[in-house]
């Protein structure tokens, strides 16, 4: 989903920010992208991104709570 979309979705549920992100990788390597939006000026308040190898295709949750407390 684009910025403006997540934006446009916030804006109707009433919310102040949305967190969006993305999951992609190669073979064992995996990258986690999250970042949070301000829903009044669509600007991009925090990113933060982690990168892990050697994983099956999922993430283990202590690795998704690390980077979302990084926002």
């Amino acid at each position: 989903m684009d910025d403006d979309s997540a934006v446009s979705i916030g804006k109707l549920l009433g919310a102040n920010i949305v967190i969006t992100g993305s999951i992609t990788g190669v073979g064992s390597a995996r990258r986690l992208r999250l970042k949070t939006l301000d829903v009044k000026t669509a600007e991009i308040v925090t990113m933060a991104s982690e990168e892990k190898t050697g994983f099956r295709p999922f993430f283990p949750k202590p690795f998704v709570y690390d980077t979302a407390r990084a926002l």
